[in-house]
């Protein structure tokens, strides 16, 4: 009677390790493996999905920051939850959900802020198994520059220009700027926000 206690048991230990190995290897949650860079009051997408791909419709998604409660938006139940979200994204959220039936579990942020920038933690939950992804959103501000030419002459424009007048331009935070006339140029020293 214990030869065959002890069988059964190994029998039964040998599936349970099965089953545990079966649970713990149902898909990952993978992010961008580079910064995602978005401007200040438009809108950005933060890619996230599951490998294998597979359907997520029926799973948990909820994206956080630091905590997972508050959290900046949740999906649950096959529909958007917003019980506990964060204020300031609060209208701001949005769960692509034309993708979920691929893996995709991906987040668009709308008017993006300043305080956006920083580390989003992707959590997919389907029954006891979970898994999370970490990414990272910088965020670049807008700067609007005039600059006032009163005949001097520009030498980072095509060829070599003498121009009077106003001159505006848009510059990013790393001072690249687009200017009025098409071209580009780089401005050292800190421009001006406006809102």
């Amino acid at each position: 009677k214990t030869k065959k206690f002890l069988e059964d048991l190994q029998i039964l230990a040998f599936y349970f390790l099965c089953l545990l190995v079966h649970s713990t290897a149902q898909f990952k949650v993978v992010g961008p493996d580079h910064p995602v860079t978005a401007i200040v009051g438009e809108e950005i997408v933060l890619p996230c999905h599951l490998s294998p791909r597979m359907s997520a419709e029926k799973m948990e998604v909820t994206w956080f920051r630091s905590q997972i409660s508050p959290f900046v938006h949740h999906y649950s139940d096959g529909k958007d939850q917003y019980g506990q979200q964060i204020p300031e994204y609060q209208g701001r959220t949005e769960l692509l959900k034309d993708g979920l039936t691929n893996g995709s579990v991906a987040l668009r942020i709308f008017s993006i802020r300043l305080s956006d920038e920083g580390q989003y933690h992707c959590l997919v939950l389907d029954g006891m198994f979970y898994e999370e992804a970490l990414l990272e959103l910088k965020v670049a501000g807008q700067y609007l520059v005039s600059v006032f030419l009163s005949g001097m002459a520009l030498s980072d424009l095509k060829g070599s220009s003498t121009l009077g007048g106003e001159l505006s331009c848009w510059c990013d935070a790393a001072g690249a700027c687009s200017l009025s006339s098409g071209h580009s140029a780089s401005i050292a020293g800190h421009p001006r926000t406006t809102s």
